[in-house]
């Protein structure tokens, strides 16, 4: 079908694009970043305990960035299928700024 087509079509673009290897290669790097988890098109990112994850996500909300925080102090992505490599690079730059200021 027509939706199972643009499906496949997205999760190959986001796979070729190695969305969470770029997540693991520059956000594990961060000093306030203690671990990174992947699943499927999902990450978490574990923040050290001295800085909240919610403070993070509404800073982040603040500059068009849309994070969720967790429990157990995480930051959670859930980039969309339609996710351009320009867009994560943006969004990946805000997220290190973002850190990096606390």
């Amino acid at each position: 079908s027509l939706i199972c087509k643009w499906f496949n079509n997205c999760v190959s673009t986001v796979n070729k694009m190695n969305v969470f290897s770029i997540i693991k290669e520059r956000l594990l790097k961060l000093p306030h970043i203690k671990e990174v988890r992947c699943f499927g098109f999902w990450a978490g990112l574990k923040v050290v305990d001295s800085i909240k994850a919610k403070d993070i996500s509404l800073h982040l909300l603040e500059t068009g960035v849309l994070i969720k925080d967790g429990r157990d102090n995480t930051l959670r992505l859930f980039p969309p299928f339609v996710i351009t490599k320009e867009e994560i690079e943006h969004s990946f730059n805000l997220i290190e700024n973002c850190l990096n200021d606390l």
